[in-house]
């Protein structure tokens, strides 16, 4: 709030620490520590005059929090239609793998499980085929010794 000193008009007003407004600044008549409240701050001054277009600031005030609370009811009212929603369908995705889960096979443990056979059987194979190929590779290097030792010569044949 800025305003001049009566004494000297070019210098502003700042209060002191025994200076009080009173209750005709407030449109309620006391403060209120609500920051969006008319009666946060002192607006009533009777020094300007007030416009008649101008709608009482608690009536503005309390169209404001009508406004806030039908707006916060109205997010609530959305979330907790999103949240039913989203538990519906995870109900319903709960129950689709549930029948998907009831089609598998059930193995009882004294028979066993045919994929964990398979799984063991491609196991051993792979070990067997790794041992074939180290063999190989071990077979190739040995040839290529001999052929270094030995020394071959091709002849064109004439026809």
């Amino acid at each position: 709030m800025k305003r001049t000193q009566v004494t000297d008009s070019k210098k502003l007003w700042k209060p002191g620490v025994h200076d009080r407004i009173c209750s005709l600044h407030l449109v309620g008549g006391r403060p209120i520590p609500l920051p969006d409240h008319p009666d946060y701050v002192p607006s009533q001054f009777y020094f300007t005059p007030a416009r008649k277009t101008t709608p009482h600031p608690l009536h503005r005030f309390e169209r404001m929090q009508r406004r806030c609370c039908s707006r916060r009811s109205l997010t609530e009212e959305l979330v907790n239609e999103s949240t039913q929603a989203t538990a519906r369908d995870d109900h319903e995705a709960v129950n689709a793998l549930l029948e998907l889960g009831s089609d598998l096979p059930s193995f009882s443990e004294k028979e066993p499980d045919p994929l964990l056979q398979s799984f063991e059987e491609l196991q051993q194979d792979y070990n067997i085929l790794q041992k074939e190929y180290q063999h190989l590779l071990d077979e190739n290097s040995r040839l290529k010794q001999e052929n270094k030792g030995q020394h071959v010569h091709i002849h064109k044949l004439e026809e």
